[in-house]
């Protein structure tokens, strides 16, 4: 380093330690803008601070777990007495992680660090191991979050199986679990861990809770796994919940247990790949209050697959080589996803040094560092607060919540700042019916987009469990307080910014100054008394689904009004939250006094949809859509025959595009099913937002809203291109069908946002009984009118009689509807390759 880089360095750690002193002096963390001060003086500070680090640094990424594992391995290498390094607060961006380097710096630049442990943001890996050059990663999972950003799990996974082929030097620590991270091990140096299936009983005496469990959902229930596949379906993949894919061979996975999100036992059906032999297992668990206790076991030597003694040598424990050792550890954290975290830090502790009896003991001396999971008191309420950012997260959220048996009040808030993801259809993915069942008997609704919270509840609660819309944190936690008292449990569960927010201001709180409770529900929704029963788990059906079964002691549907709604693929169709339009048909129609059966429909043989009246295909990952085209290809005529009867159908994203005579698939031309006259093709940039249009269906006209996430662009006969887009070879591609398809009209003219192409300003198809739509949210939730011509279509022709629209959720429809409109009127979102449109 020259003497003027020398000068910037010492001024570039001078200015961002006065900065941070002045955000701590204003009540700000100052864990960002001193990183953005340092890095805009002295752009090479990272690589300059990074190399005098000692012995190695560990890096940290994945969808879920990142700040724990990260921290429990800091605690780890403490407290077998070396200095680190950590950016203990979960600032994983950039700026946040030159903050941890400089922060430890001396005033003139000296460095004195064993190891660093970084947790780094997916997106910002490429970036931040290029300067700091890992000895060893760790990738805790890749599972469906912030889709705005990522679009979906595939992309994720590429981004950080490239930076793993590009540091190859670099050891690997892998979840074998996650089917999607453990691929990435395939090919270079790894090793695995992996907690044992059913490991143990709960300090009470009954099996652990599963997390978003068979009962987590009104939809919940087995998924028929396809034919060919290999093992038993999943009890708690939910309907919609697409699974991964072999990232192998591209096969079919099936699972025989599932522990968080999608990460169990697996195995695929094409090339066999399975669970990797793990070289560290996590057995016997047992949680108790806020706390865990496991026992792991630690086969020494490189016996897991693709470990062959390749680990970085930072310092190998004695005995290392060879040998099988066990410990019993306990740890300050509550909940099968923090005996992973726990699990992947003494994994890779092992590899920096450390044995398993000084991993256990560093794993028990673990402090939480209060980012994620903590402990506040307001006046005399203690309230649990926990991170549910995703899926995952809220059911891993709801584990914590299971160990207590007292009556519950929680706080459920949900910010849709640029940190959080402004995408919140991840909140029709995530189990909350099982609030319900865990004693829950009031919750609060806060943050910037608490009526779509409060909408998602209604649905998924049926009115089972007091809600109230408190946007207000301050106004939340009062209402929280209030319901507090001796003997009751109280939790917030809330995302990144909420969950910041809420701690600062229970902190600022002082004792209630009303604890007298509400005594009025704001929601007024029918279906307080629905049994328990009515949620029954899909039962075997017809066509080779899963039919939903009526509630005991219900009357024959036959004997009454009832409606059938099959959802295709929903292992394969099922992104942006679009499994929740299912469950909107099914909760609108009981509202309507009729009964719903849902058929989840998986199977391989021919399709018969005489006993359908509402089909739905939703979206799909890109991961999914190749295998999704084929399943489709072979229903063709059955879907034709469903669509040209004036079958009512909801077609979403790639639902929608497969209808047409042609699209592109995987970079290549391909054909539709010919139903539509609509193609599509692949557009040269994702677009994502939200979007508004002015729309008119079934006599009612209404402001159509939702969020756009794909990328490609669909054209109707006699619009835009006139249907025929360009093949790879720069022509038209023949439609290849002897059907003539349908002549669609646009289902709405846009008004903001991208629509069909971001071209002719339409938006969505209508054909007979079908509505097509490159809307998420999902749909329905904000458009009941949507919902409402669906049903009315398919009484009309299963009964012959017209329905009453108006239902007791469509108030909080549209309070979450102007929630969007609000958003699209700041330009809210990122409409990527809009062309002009905001």
């Amino acid at each position: 380093m020259g003497l003027i880089g020398r000068v910037r360095l010492i001024l570039a750690i001078w200015a961002a330690k006065v900065t941070y002193l002045s955000c701590r002096a204003v009540g700000s963390k100052g864990t960002s803008k001193p990183g953005q001060i340092a890095r805009a003086i002295y752009p090479g500070i990272l690589p300059a601070l990074a190399r005098q680090v000692a012995r190695g640094t560990a890096v940290t990424t994945g969808t879920n777990g990142k700040t724990a594992t990260n921290n429990l391995l800091a605690s780890i290498l403490r407290a077998a007495g070396h200095r680190v390094i950590c950016n203990g607060s979960g600032a994983n961006m950039p700026n946040g992680i030159v903050w941890a380097y400089v922060g430890a710096a001396g005033p003139f630049g000296g460095l004195r660090a064993d190891f660093a442990c970084l947790e780094v943001d997916e997106g910002a890996l490429g970036l931040i191991a290029g300067q700091v050059r890992p000895t060893l990663f760790i990738v805790t999972n890749v599972l469906p979050d912030q889709t705005d950003r990522y679009a979906g799990p595939d992309k994720v996974y590429a981004m950080v199986a490239a930076e793993l082929r590009r540091h190859g030097g670099a050891f690997t620590i892998l979840n074998a679990d996650d089917p999607v991270s453990s691929a990435m091990g395939a090919a270079g140096d790894a090793a695995y861990y992996s907690v044992a299936a059913g490991g143990g009983k709960t300090a009470e005496g009954r099996d652990p809770e599963p997390i978003a469990g068979p009962t987590a959902d009104p939809m919940a229930g087995p998924i028929a796994v396809p034919a060919g596949s290999s093992g038993a379906a999943a009890p708690s993949l939910r309907l919609g919940d697409p699974p991964p894919y072999c990232k192998l061979c591209g096969g079919v996975l099936g699972f025989t247990d599932v522990r968080l999100g999608w990460v169990g036992d697996y195995a695929c059906a094409s090339c066999g790949y399975a669970n990797p032999e793990a070289e560290m297992v996590a057995e016997g668990a047992v949680s108790s209050g806020g706390s865990s206790s496991f026992g792991i076991r630690h086969r020494r030597g490189g016996s897991a697959k693709g470990s062959g003694g390749g680990a970085p040598d930072m310092g190998a424990p004695d005995g290392a080589r060879g040998g099988e050792v066990s410990r019993r550890v306990s740890l300050g954290l509550r909940g099968p996803h923090n005996v992973y975290n726990a699990l992947a830090a003494a994994l890779a502790a092992s590899k920096m040094g450390i044995t398993l009896e000084a991993a256990a003991d560093g794993l028990s001396a673990y402090a939480a560092s209060g980012d994620r999971v903590e402990a506040v008191r307001v006046g005399p309420m203690e309230v649990a607060v926990l991170m549910g950012k995703n899926p995952a997260s809220v059911g891993s959220a709801m584990e914590a919540m299971a160990g207590d048996a007292r009556p519950k009040d929680a706080l459920l808030a949900v910010n849709d700042d640029v940190r959080d993801g402004r995408d919140v259809s991840w909140l029709w993915d995530s189990g909350f019916v099982r609030l319900a069942e865990l004693g829950v008997e009031s919750v609060v609704v806060s943050g910037s987009r608490a009526h779509d919270l409060n909408l998602r509840l209604l649905h998924a609660l049926g009115g089972k469990v007091a809600t109230l819309v408190r946007p207000d944190p301050r106004e939340a936690v009062r209402e929280l307080a209030s319901r507090a008292g001796p003997g009751r449990g109280s939790y917030v569960i809330a995302n990144y910014t909420a969950n910041a927010l809420l701690r600062d201001v229970m902190r600022r709180m002082g004792a209630p100054k009303s604890r007298v409770k509400t005594a009025a529900i704001e929601n007024d929704v029918d279906g307080a008394a629905e049994s328990r029963e009515a949620r029954d788990p899909i039962a075997a059906g017809p066509s080779g689904g899963r039919v939903r079964s009526p509630a005991a002691g219900d009357a024959d549907p036959a004997a009454k009004d009832a409606l059938t709604i099959y959802c295709l693929y929903p292992s394969y169709l099922g992104a942006y939250g679009d499994k929740g339009n299912v469950e909107c048909l099914v909760r609108r129609v009981r509202d309507l006094g009729m009964e719903a059966r849902v058929v989840a429909y998986e199977g391989c043989g021919p399709l018969s949809l005489a006993d359908a009246d509402i089909a739905f295909i939703g979206d799909s990952y890109e991961g999914s859509a190749a295998e999704a085209h084929g399943k489709l290809s072979q229903h063709a005529d059955a879907l034709r025959g469903f669509v040209e009867s004036s079958g009512a159908m909801l077609a979403v994203g790639f639902g929608l595009r497969m209808l047409g005579t042609g699209m592109t698939l995987s970079g290549d031309a391909a054909d539709g099913l010919g139903i539509l006259g609509l193609r599509s093709e692949a557009a040269d940039k994702r677009r994502h937002g939200y979007a508004s249009a002015h729309a008119s269906i079934g006599g009612r006209g209404f402001t159509l809203v939702g969020y756009e996430n794909a990328s490609a662009r669909t054209y109707m006969d006699g619009h835009g291109n006139g249907g025929l887009p360009r093949s790879a070879g720069g022509g038209p591609k023949p439609m290849g069908h002897a059907n003539v398809p349908g002549a669609c009209a646009p289902l709405a003219k846009v008004g903001r946002g991208y629509g069909n192409n971001g071209e002719d300003g339409l938006e969505g198809v209508v054909y007979k009984g079908l509505i097509g739509t490159n809307l998420h949210g999902p749909v329905l939730a904000y458009n009941p009118e949507l919902s409402d011509f669906l049903i009315g279509m398919a009484v009309r022709r299963r009964h012959g009689k017209g329905i009453a629209p108006r239902t007791a959720l469509d108030a909080a429809s549209e309070k979450a509807r102007q929630t969007v409109i609000m958003r699209i009127g700041r330009r809210y979102g990122t409409m990527v390759g809009n062309r002009g449109r905001p």
